[in-house]
């Protein structure tokens, strides 16, 4: 049943993300919500698929996870400020400006990495969890 309820939420994300009567990508929520799906969403519900339970070790490895793919949504909207603009929709990057807007972007770069080497520092993830080749053989211990 959980892993019913993450899927439902993740759909519904994912419909609402440009539908009526939500559509939040036109109003600067598009960011938010794709760390959403593709963090914790996606990492609660891998897990709970195995272990039929959440876990909040989970929950903090697939912040830095969703961090990053929301700032491939950033890059793009700043990118497409005037557009967006002319279009009438609001995203992060119309609301924040260009300067602000490579701020926010700068910080969240900051932030995933900075949280990566805190949880290895807290032990909730391995060590290899810093070394990104993909020749690691245990690159997301819990």
């Amino acid at each position: 049943m959980l892993v019913f309820w993450i899927g439902l939420i993740g759909f519904l994300a994912c419909v609402f993300y440009t539908a009526a009567p939500v559509k939040y990508k036109y109003k600067a929520w598009g960011e938010f919500f794709v760390f959403l799906m593709w963090g914790p969403l996606m990492f609660e519900g891998a897990y709970a698929v195995q272990r039929q339970a959440l876990s909040l070790k989970a929950l903090y490895v697939s912040i830095p996870f969703g961090i990053l793919v929301g700032m491939v949504l950033l890059a793009n909207n700043i990118r497409d400020i005037a557009y967006d603009s002319r279009q009438g929709i609001k995203t992060v990057g119309i609301l924040l400006g260009s300067q602000w807007s490579f701020f926010l972007y700068a910080g969240l770069l900051l932030t995933a990495y900075l949280s990566i080497i805190g949880l290895v520092l807290t032990g909730i993830l391995s060590p290899w969890g810093c070394w990104s080749s993909s020749l690691s053989p245990k690159r997301f211990a819990f």
